[in-house]
C-alpha cells in the first residue's frame, strides 16, 4: 500500500491538471510596436462568472493558466499618466479551440486623445436581425460624443455576420448603420464603415471547416465591431 500511495497521488494530480492549458499573449502598442509592461489583464470565466486578474511583465508578456472546458472573455487595458490620454480597453473571448491553439498571440492596444469619457462598444446582433434596436442606437450616440470630445479620432465600424445567415445579412447591417450617421454632419466623415460579411470571422469559427460551433460561439460573429483608426 506505501509502494501505491505516490502513484495514486501522482495520478490525482495529473487528473486535476488534464484540463488546463497555458496560453499566453504579447501586449504591444499600436502606434511604437513597442511592449507594453503593467498592463492589466481581466479573465472572465463565462461559465460561472468568476473574474481573476493578472498583468504583462516588461516586455509585455501575460501567461495565463485557463481550463479548456470553460469559455473565457480576456479583457486588456493600460492606463497612463498623460493628461487626456489613455488606452481603449481590447477584449477578446476563448474557447477550447483557440486555448489550445494560442490563438492570440499580441494584443494591439490604441491610444486616444480625450476630453471625457470615450466608450466604444461593439454591436451584436440577433440571428438574422439588421435593424437598430434602442441599446444600438445608444452606443452609436456615445460614438458621435466621442467623435466630437476627440477631434482628430477616426473609427472604423467592420459588419460581420456569422457562418448560418443569409448572404445579404451583413449589407443590410451596414445599410442600417450608415443610414443613422448619413444626417450627423462632419462628425459622420469620420466614421469608416466597412461590410466583411462572412469572410473576416471572429471567435476562431471557420466557415468553409466542417466543424459545427455553438451558438454562443456564432453569435460572436453577429457584430458590428469599433476599432480606432487614428487618434
Amino acid at each position: 500500500m506505501k509502494r501505491i500511495l505516490p502513484f495514486t497521488l501522482l495520478f490525482l494530480c495529473l487528473a486535476a491538471f488534464a484540463d488546463t492549458k497555458a496560453y499566453s499573449f504579447k501586449v504591444l502598442d499600436h502606434t511604437t510596436n513597442g511592449p507594453i509592461d503593467n498592463a492589466f489583464i481581466r479573465v472572465v470565466n463565462l461559465n460561472d462568472n468568476k473574474v481573476s486578474g493578472a498583468a504583462s511583465d516588461s516586455m509585455g508578456l501575460v501567461a495565463l493558466n485557463l481550463d479548456v472546458k470553460n469559455r473565457y472573455r480576456i479583457d486588456v487595458g493600460k492606463r497612463t499618466a498623460e493628461k487626456n490620454v489613455r488606452y481603449i480597453t481590447y477584449s477578446f473571448f476563448l474557447d477550447e479551440q483557440e486555448i489550445v491553439k494560442n490563438t492570440v498571440t499580441q494584443v494591439m492596444l490604441e491610444k486616444v486623445k480625450v476630453n471625457s469619457e470615450i466608450t466604444l462598444s461593439n454591436l451584436y446582433f440577433d440571428f438574422e436581425r439588421t435593424e437598430l434596436n434602442g441599446p444600438d442606437k445608444i452606443v452609436l450616440s456615445n460614438t458621435l460624443i466621442a467623435l466630437k470630445n476627440s477631434p482628430s479620432l477616426q473609427i472604423e465600424i467592420g459588419i460581420h455576420a456569422d457562418c448560418n445567415e443569409s448572404a445579404e445579412v451583413a449589407a443590410k447591417r451596414q445599410e442600417a448603420i450608415v443610414s443613422y450617421f448619413a444626417n450627423k454632419g462632419d462628425l459622420a466623415k469620420r466614421v469608416v464603415i466597412k461590410n466583411y460579411g462572412k469572410e473576416s470571422q471572429l471567435a476562431g469559427c471557420n466557415c468553409s471547416s466542417p466543424v459545427i460551433y455553438s451558438d454562443q460561439v456564432y453569435s460572436l460573429n453577429r457584430v458590428a465591431e469599433f476599432k480606432v483608426l487614428t487618434f
